[in-house]
């Protein structure tokens, strides 16, 4: 028996690798940033998040967050391993995770948090070191939910709320669950009425964002379509607006023409021009080589698809090279055959976004460009077009 549990401990850690503890990856919101992502929203400690389905609303706000270490479970890791030092890894697998919370709601599901029916409760989240046996009878036996109101979401620490209702974890899709951050911190100045409030859903092409909670209100409803949008699995361009891709010493050029979506939404398109010079060219002014049309697709827009295996219609070609398309201008670093969810090396494909329209205009030695790699721990930043040549500066 006690060998069978040297076994589960040591495995452990490969389950909590296998399936990610976040919302977020190693992209992580600072503590007065808001983190919008696909499947749920990040709060700052004590600011109010709205909650609603159909007519019912609710509000929430997050009191205190901490961890406590489980010193057994790392005194057996310890053991197990011999006097060899314990990794991040061991140490995330022995955590207790908290979060105690205040919620706001009535029974009637009205949206006035002041009167006297407004019921006030307080709870405790939490996700603790697994326990079983081994899969598929390992489980969480922390309370890893929120409850506002009649609602159960699923929450991730530190204070992350998504759309996703308790039990439904295995199918990833729009519950008609609707989330809105807000700056405010006392239930007295909620509003679910305020044209400033934005309500989000599900939405699985959503790129992860971090918004200053003072800048909260203006950066919701900022449009993006003319913004780079830089992050650590991809680069996302404007329509028209040149893409440069470095593959060792292959250069090729890219531009989205236009983008739609077919009749009941569940697929969405995207037609671009590729102009791929010759192999290890740099010359893209030579009037032989002509750019090359095309265009890709994805099936199911509001569902996940599988991130390691993709059909060619939901790839980017370019000359020699075809990368994972994410929707509108986005593209990754990656393509079928790498596995972006081990971050244990590095990809050998850069992108560089322009603001160039026309393929003459290149100069893949211009020094005002910026080759970006892979990186999973840089966050996702959009870029005003005419700021691009100073990001990063």
């Amino acid at each position: 028996m006690k060998a069978r549990l040297s076994i589960f401990l040591m495995l452990i850690p490969l389950f909590l690798t296998a399936s990610a503890g976040s919302l977020h990856g190693k992209q992580k919101p600072n503590d007065d940033e808001v983190g919008l992502y696909s499947r749920g929203v990040e709060i700052p400690l004590n600011k109010i998040l709205l909650i609603r389905k159909d007519n019912q609303y609710c509000a929430l706000k997050f009191i205190r967050t901490w961890i406590e270490m489980d010193k057994e479970r790392l005194k057996t890791y310890a053991d197990l391993k011999k006097g060899r030092i314990l990794d991040d890894v061991d140490r995330e697998a022995a955590m207790k995770k908290y979060a105690y919370y205040a919620s706001y709601y009535n029974k009637d599901g009205s949206p006035n948090f002041t009167g006297k029916s407004t019921q006030r409760k307080e709870g405790t989240a939490s996700l603790l070191p697994l326990q079983g046996p081994v899969r598929p009878f390992v489980y969480q036996p922390g309370n890893g939910c929120i409850e506002c109101g009649r609602l159960k979401l699923l929450w991730f620490y530190k204070t992350a709320v998504t759309f996703i209702p308790l039990g439904k974890s295995s199918k990833m899709k729009d519950y008609d669950i609707e989330l809105a951050p807000t700056p405010w911190t006392d239930i007295k100045e909620v509003n679910v009425f305020d044209p400033r409030v934005k309500w989000l859903r599900y939405n699985a092409r959503r790129k992860n964002e971090f918004i200053s909670i003072d800048k909260l209100w203006s950066e919701l409803y900022r449009d993006h379509s003319n913004d780079v949008l830089v992050g650590g699995n991809g680069v996302e361009v404007p329509l028209g607006r040149i893409l440069l891709i470095r593959n060792n010493s292959n250069y090729c050029a890219l531009k989205f023409k236009k983008y739609w979506s077919n009749s009941n939404g569940k697929e969405i398109h995207a037609s671009y021009e590729s102009y791929y010079p010759e192999e290890g060219g740099e010359d893209f002014t030579i009037k032989m080589h002509k750019a090359t049309e095309n265009s890709v697709y994805l099936m199911s827009a509001q569902e996940e698809s599988n991130p390691v295996k993709r059909p060619d219609n939901e790839q980017i070609k370019c000359g020699p090279t075809s990368l994972y398309w994410e929707g509108n201008g986005f593209v990754s670093f990656f393509y079928n055959g790498w596995d972006h969810d081990y971050p244990y090396f590095r990809y050998p494909v850069e992108l560089a976004p322009t603001p160039w329209t026309d393929f003459s205009q290149i100069n893949v030695h211009d020094i005002r460009l910026k080759w970006y790699k892979n990186d999973f721990n840089r966050k996702n930043v959009y870029v005003p077009e005419n700021k691009l040549w100073e990001h990063d500066k």
